[in-house]
């Protein structure tokens, strides 16, 4: 089970979807951005329909590779353009961290305007995904359902949405293909994005073929021990992914910190709804959590709430929600250790050969009232490499039939999870790149510089209002 899991069911963000009734309202088109259908009067709405289709089944031509070299030779590959690609970089931060916008240029679509792919490529993950979404819409709704995917490419994944979109105005309506793609791979991040009609199966050429030839090193300024990421299906369909990675603490402290990005889409054929979690747990050398953060959003960006655990005295954790403006805190004492699924794995592997009868460990989510309080988790073996997962809050409310039924984990060798079957959905492991770290690979560096909490930086403003564009990292495209 995802730590936020408790929480992330508590909360979904609603988001309707256009009518379709719109799509043939439509005249002439502007396709630099997006097309821009102006009210038709001289022209039928039989004849705007077919031109709106046209745009939307464009693609681009095929042009020469080039080569890609970013951070001192950290990340290579290559990419197709028309020509060699115009690279913006910002200086590294206190913490190392860079990104890099690559535009790839594809030369001039059929109506002669100009077509290129926008990557921006980051030292660390870019997200929340859901609010990448919202940024590249820029307050345009979807007119058909969207369509997630998720992929395996070498030791990484590609998270992929795709869907047509519109946006309304008085006199004018914009129509465009959303092409929303990022890769997570080794602690990096590449994410590409386009929003002009059509062009999927160009897209889907031009950044495939970049995400499979990059490239990486290891980044001595934020040493990754270990990645793995998860497809998450409801029948044959992608709904969600996780991605996880746990790297050296930055700013020169011993231990290690881990961060969890989990995205979910759910849709009921009539509206379309985006849930982002992001997990940070902070740990010394010894493995012990001196920080537990667990932030909830929804697509558009708006944060619901951001849950909080820091040790204090006498082995009590001072727990904290802020809600917007609104934050409340207590102090409790866990009945379990306070720990993670991913840090978790030696214990399910003992207990799935049967040297411990069970294992219980505690998240944090938050009670009926809404307060902060530790949730626990029992897991127990049920046969071979599979074990049961289940909330032991979940188990005594009867209402909730659902959360009362255990899930199955099906573990590896050493015990972490290769496959969660839940209620309707299955997480699939994708890959597991590394492993967990020693005390000896997490002790304190001299000389370093920044943030020493190792706080969660990933780079995606929440969307801009009126159209203003976010400054610095990160900006509203």
């Amino acid at each position: 089970m995802n730590a936020g899991r408790t929480l992330a069911k508590q909360r979904l963000l609603s988001l309707a979807l256009v009518p379709l009734a719109v799509w043939g309202a439509a005249g002439c088109v502007d396709a630099r951005r997006g097309g821009r259908a102006e009210s038709a009067r001289s022209r039928s709405r039989v004849d705007a329909a077919a031109e709106i289709q046209r745009l939307m089944s464009r693609e681009g031509g095929t042009f020469a590779k080039h080569r890609l070299q970013l951070f001192g030779g950290l990340v290579t590959g290559e990419y197709e353009a028309s020509a060699p690609a115009k690279v913006e970089c910002t200086p590294s931060d206190s913490d190392g961290d860079s990104s890099c916008e690559v535009r790839l240029g594809l030369g001039q679509d059929s109506d002669g305007d100009p077509n290129d792919i926008l990557c921006l490529i980051d030292t660390t993950p870019r997200g929340p995904f859901g609010t990448v979404i919202a940024n590249r819409l820029q307050g345009g709704g979807l007119i058909e359902m969207p369509k997630l995917t998720v992929t395996k490419i070498g030791d990484g994944a590609s998270v992929q949405l795709v869907a047509n979109w519109l946006k309304q105005a008085e006199d004018v309506n914009t129509v465009g293909t959303l092409k929303v793609a990022t890769y997570f791979s080794q602690g990096y991040s590449a994410t590409c994005s386009d929003v002009r009609p059509g062009g999927r199966k160009t897209f889907d050429r031009v950044v495939g073929e970049l995400f499979r030839s990059m490239k990486l090193a290891p980044n001595p300024k934020r040493p990754t021990f270990l990645t793995t990421a998860y497809d998450h299906r409801q029948g044959d369909r992608s709904t969600g992914f996780r991605y996880s990675l746990v790297e050296k603490r930055v700013g020169g402290k011993a231990g290690s910190a881990e961060m969890d990005f989990a995205f979910q889409l759910k849709t009921d054929g009539k509206t379309w709804q985006t849930l982002d979690s992001s997990l940070l747990v902070t740990r010394d050398a010894a493995g012990n959590v001196d920080l537990y953060r667990h932030a909830i959003s929804g697509g558009n960006g708006q944060t619901h709430a951001v849950l909080t655990a820091k040790p204090s005295e006498d082995r009590k954790f001072r727990l904290k929600v802020e809600r917007g403006d609104k934050t409340d805190a207590l102090e409790s004492t866990p009945k379990a250790p306070l720990t993670t699924e991913l840090w978790s794995a030696s214990e399910f592997a003992k207990v799935a050969k049967g040297a411990r009868p069970s294992y219980r460990y505690a998240i944090l989510g938050l009670d009926d009232s809404g307060e902060p309080e530790f949730k626990y988790l029992s897991i127990t073996r049920s046969s071979g490499s599979v074990l049961l997962e289940e909330e032991e809050s979940a188990k005594k409310n009867d209402k909730d039939l659902a959360g009362a039924l255990k899930d199955e984990l099906h573990v590896s060798s050493d015990g972490s999870v290769a496959k969660e079957v839940g209620v309707d959905s299955v997480s699939q492991r994708l890959f597991a790149w590394g492993k967990l770290p020693d005390a000896s690979a997490t002790a304190a560096t001299a000389g370093s510089t920044g943030n020493a909490a190792g706080a969660l930086d990933t780079k995606e403003p929440a969307p801009v209002a009126n159209g203003a564009r976010a400054k610095g990292k990160g900006k509203a495209r």
